[in-house]
C-alpha cells in the first residue's frame, strides 16, 4: 500500500447522490484495509447492488470511484519502483565498496618478509653462525635471530653463545641485538628457577660439539 494517508470522504451533503456518496466511502475503506484490487471487486458490487436497490444508473459514481483506485494504484506503483530503485543503489555501493577494499594494495608487512636482522661482527663469525643454525634447529630463536622463548631462557642462551664465542660484553651485545633491558637481571632469575636449570642441561645437549 502507498504510504501517502487516503482521505476521508467528507459527509455527505444535502441532496448529493447517494450511490457517489457511498461508493466515496466504500473506496476508502476498501483502499485502507485490502487495497486495489480488493476495492475494485468490492466497487462493482456495490455498482450492481446500488443500481439495482435505488433503480438508478450508478455509472457515473462507479467512474469516479474506479478513477480514485486507478489513482491508488499508481501510487502504490510508483512508491514500489522507488523502494526497488533504492534497493538497487545501496546493493550497488556495496559492490563498489567491495571491489574497492579487494583492489587496496597489500601492506608491506603482507608482501614481504621483514629485513633478516644485522648481527654484530662478534655474532655473524663462522662459529657463531653455526651455533644460531643450530639455534634455530632446536627452535630457540626465528629466522631474524630473535628468540622464541622466555626471557630467562634467553638469558641462559645468550650466556652460552657468548661463553663459546669469547664475547666479554655479552649482555650489551645482547640486549642490543634482542631489543631489551636487564638481561643479566633475567640470567640471574634464571638460575634460580628449577625449569630453566633444566633448560641449561637442554643447552649441552644442542650445542654439543
Amino acid at each position: 500500500m502507498p504510504t501517502q494517508q487516503l482521505q476521508q470522504p467528507s459527509p455527505i451533503p444535502e441532496g448529493f447522490n447517494i450511490a457517489a456518496a457511498v461508493m466515496d466511502r466504500a473506496v476508502w475503506f476498501h483502499l485502507a484495509n485490502g487495497g486495489p484490487a480488493s476495492a475494485r471487486e468490492h466497487i462493482k458490487t456495490l455498482r450492481d447492488e446500488l443500481s439495482y436497490l435505488y433503480q438508478t444508473d450508478c455509472t457515473p459514481a462507479y467512474t469516479a470511484a474506479m478513477a480514485k483506485i486507478v489513482a491508488a494504484e499508481e501510487a502504490e506503483r510508483l512508491e514500489a519502483e522507488q523502494r526497488h530503485m533504492e534497493q538497487q543503489s545501496q546493493l550497488m555501493l556495496a559492490m563498489v565498496k567491495a571491489m574497492q577494499t579487494s583492489q587496496k594494495p597489500p601492506r608491506p608487512a603482507e608482501t614481504q618478509q621483514a629485513a633478516p636482522m644485522e648481527l654484530p661482527p662478534c655474532l655473524c663469525t663462522e662459529e657463531a653462525m653455526k651455533l644460531w643454525q643450530k639455534a634455530q634447529e632446536a627452535g630457540l630463536i626465528d629466522d631474524n635471530y630473535q628468540p622464541t622463548i622466555s626471557r630467562t631462557k634467553a638469558a641462559l642462551l645468550a650466556y652460552v653463545i657468548a661463553k663459546r664465542l669469547g664475547i666479554q660484553d655479552k649482555w650489551k651485545v645482547f640486549e642490543k641485538l634482542w631489543m631489551r633491558n636487564n638481561m643479566r637481571n633475567d640470567y640471574n632469575d634464571a638460575l634460580y628457577q628449577q625449569q630453566t636449570l633444566k633448560f641449561q642441561e637442554k643447552l649441552k645437549t644442542i650445542f654439543a660439539d
